[in-house]
């Protein structure tokens, strides 16, 4: 389809009256490919713009589609009609186009000025480009600088946003502090209070990569009350847990829970999380010691005294390949829980937790030292990790009143 042409005659009454040439046209934008690696670059959206053409300056302004390269139509300037989608966006793209000259048109014969600069000057920043359009093309240029846990999580937390707004139909600048109480409220409805807190921290993170491309106008979050978190209690494994979990091992070998039993019993008692347990073999082991470059944020390496069961634990694990990713080895941790009627989430970071309060604290490591062995600050283990138990209430207090008459 070739780019239109209107050339409107001189109107008698506006004697200062210029004739103009204005051009529109359908573009797919598709400079951001060429950051994206090549393995998702074919199944990455590409937003559709208006591209204006006003005596030959340009702008452009967001149509709120979006549809991947190879069903674009350059020379049509539409959707192939392969696509299953096709006729309903190419409607839509149609009716935008025709819209825009319209009132283009219009504002011309009342006498309003027409240019690139006021064409601009009526969108605000975050106007010419669609939320969903943009975090779409957003996230592929981080791919490698985040997990693949947090990138799926973008995937489910948009979802949820286009269940709330009704559609992909969402400007950047749509997203007000009054829009943000509205997704509140609905979330804390529907999904409960900390999942919302979580959403809304996901919605914060798109509008800070928008902000910093200059596209958002008013930053919503400066007059918004972010929702609070209420940090839910962490399970951890007590000794006699410990000590029921390890006698049934054997029994699991040949089993495909052995695996998961294994590498969980070790991380209780050395910390690791689980990106540090696909890493771990026996380099690592150096005599009495641990000691590897863990991932955590402090980029502090591990240094872990290896102790008796610990020992145990290794041996194990040396002779066990992890394969299983870690929502399977979650699956295997609930059955083997199960098994030993222990009825408590179990999950891979409960490991992790096991280790801060019963092998560490329960044995009066303190924390400074604790937090030092997990390769994280003070202040992350005492809000995350620390817990007074019952039995370090009774144990301490005997100590300290045990001469009391």
């Amino acid at each position: 389809m070739a780019e239109k042409v209107v050339y409107l005659s001189p109107i008698r009454h506006l004697e200062s009256y210029t004739m103009q040439i204005i051009k529109i046209a359908l573009i797919l934008k598709t400079d951001k490919l060429k950051h994206i690696n090549e393995n998702v670059r074919d199944k990455t959206k590409c937003p559709i713009y208006l591209r204006i053409y006003v005596d030959g300056k340009r702008t452009i302004k967001s149509t709120g589609h979006s549809i991947e390269k190879k069903h674009w139509d350059k020379d049509k300037e539409l959707i192939k009609s392969t696509n299953r989608i096709a006729s309903h966006i190419n409607a839509d793209l149609t009716t935008k186009k025709n819209e825009l000259y319209k009132t283009l048109i219009s504002d011309q014969v009342s006498g309003k000025v027409v240019s690139v600069g006021t064409i601009k000057k009526s969108m605000r920043p975050g106007d010419a480009a669609n939320f969903f359009q943009y975090v779409e093309g957003w996230v592929p240029t981080v791919r490698n600088k985040r997990s693949e846990g947090t990138l799926k999580n973008y995937t489910k937390h948009l979802k949820k946003l286009e269940e709330f707004v009704g559609s992909k139909n969402l400007a950047i600048n749509d997203i007000t502090p009054d829009f943000l109480s509205r997704y509140e409220n609905h979330l804390r409805e529907t999904v409960g209070n900390n999942y919302t807190h979580g959403l809304i921290k996901t919605l914060r993170t798109f509008i800070n990569a928008a902000k910093k491309e200059k596209l958002v106008a008013e930053y919503p979050f400066e007059a918004y009350e972010f929702p609070r978190y209420n940090s839910p209690a962490k399970d951890y494994l007590t000794a006699e847990q410990l000590k029921k979990w390890e006698t049934l091992i054997p029994e699991l070998k040949g089993s495909v829970l052995y695996n998961a039993a294994t590498w969980f019993f070790f991380a209780c008692y050395c910390g690791l999380r689980i990106s540090d347990w696909y890493q771990f073999d026996r380099k690592h082991v150096e005599g009495d010691f641990i000691r590897l470059d863990a991932t955590t944020k402090t980029k502090t390496p591990v240094v872990m005294p290896i102790s008796k069961p610990l020992r145990r634990a290794i041996d194990l694990v040396l002779e066990t390949e992890l394969t299983d990713r870690e929502q399977k080895i979650n699956e295997k941790l609930k059955v083997i829980g199960e098994k030993l009627k222990i009825k408590k989430h179990i999950t891979t970071h409960t490991g992790r937790h096991t280790f801060a309060v019963t092998i560490c604290l329960g044995n009066k490591v303190t924390s400074e030292t604790a937090a030092r062995l997990m390769s994280i600050t003070l202040e992350t283990f005492v809000n995350n990790y620390s817990q007074v138990t019952d039995e370090k209430i009774k144990r301490e207090t005997a100590e300290a009143w045990g001469n009391l008459t």
